[in-house]
Parts: structure tokens; sequence; C-alpha cells
């Protein structure tokens, strides 16, 4: 009830929320992933998405430009999130705990981007953009920026259009991970 509401009101929420039919999922300041219950808003459960083991250090201040945080996808009854901890994470809907984990080695503080039947593509903070086959959990691209991308991916035909954190609109190929254009946007990062 009230009790359970009033404890997510003190954590910060830097990233957009995601809502389906009975939930709403978001990452707060501590890095955890949230799920409530879309009718009532109470806790359905939590997930702490930084590993510190892993990770080799606590959560980090975020290095973001505004205090970006992941945006989750929710598809197929998993919640997919990226982490500071360089991670991917595949979360159960109902029961809040981790399906796989895919290691990105850079942390992840874009929003997940569905990509045919089955790849996940997301951005990394060493400038990356990584597509992932969800079923195998294998890389089945990438392609690279000259800055850290918060942006979630955008396909559209044959272009993969990011931003990054040096001012920067990339349009890739997709056939071959190339640039096919960039524009700069001086002194301002690309975010959507």
């Amino acid at each position: 009830g009230v009790g359970n509401r009033a404890k997510h009101r003190r954590n910060r929420i830097d990233g957009r929320a995601v809502v389906t039919d009975d939930a709403v999922y978001f990452v707060d300041g501590r890095v955890d992933l949230v799920a409530l219950n879309r009718a009532d808003g109470t806790l359905r459960w939590r997930f702490a998405l930084h590993d510190e083991a892993l990770a080799g250090k606590p959560v980090p201040d975020n290095p973001t430009f505004n205090r970006r945080t992941a945006i989750p996808l929710v598809l197929d009854d998993v919640v997919y999130c990226g982490s500071s901890d360089g991670g991917l994470y595949a979360i159960g809907v109902r029961s809040g705990l981790k399906l796989w984990r895919y290691e990105a080695k850079s942390s992840i503080f874009s929003g997940v981007r569905a990509v045919g039947a089955n790849g996940l593509a997301f951005g990394c903070m060493d400038g990356r953009v990584v597509t992932i086959d969800r079923q195998t959990r294998a890389e089945t691209a990438h392609y690279q920026t000259a800055g850290g991308v918060v942006t979630t991916p955008l396909f559209v035909n044959d272009r993969l259009i990011v931003g990054s954190s040096v001012y920067t609109l990339y349009g890739f190929n997709t056939a071959d991970a190339s640039v096919a254009w960039k524009v700069s946007y001086w002194f301002s990062w690309v975010e959507s």
C-alpha cells in the first residue's frame, strides 16, 4: 500500500519509465531496476543492476551529461536492461530474477532496442553499439562511435542512427557497420 509507494519516492529516477498493461519499470538512482504494479503503484520487485563483484567497484557516479540511466525493454515476459557494471541483464517479468547477463565490458546507459526476430541492440560508454541474439546471447554486430552512446539505437531500412557524447549523430550502414554519414552538434551530447 502507501508504505511501499513512499519507499520508491526516496530514490531518484533519472531515466524514462516503460509501461505495460500491468506494470511500470524504471531504473532508479541506486541503479536498481524497479517494477511497480501499474494499478496501484505497489512494489512488485526490485533488482540490483550493478554487481559490485563483477564490476570490481561500487556503483560509480553517473558519467552522463544529464544523469541518464538505462531504459528497459519488455519483450516476451523478459525485461532487458543495461547496467553500470558493463552487463546487459535479462530479468523475468513476473519473478524479478536474473535469467542471464551478457558481458558488454562497458557501462550501458542507453535504451535497449528489439531488432528483427531475436536481436537486441544497445549503446555502451566505450562508444560501441552492440547487437546480440537474445536466444544465443552471441554478438551479431557492433558499430563504433568516437564517444559514449546513451541514445537508444534506431534502425531504419539499411541504417543505424545513433548519437554519442562527442557531439555527433551517426548514420551507419547495417550491412558492414561502416559510417555512412555523421553530423556534429558542437558542445551538445546527442541523446534520445
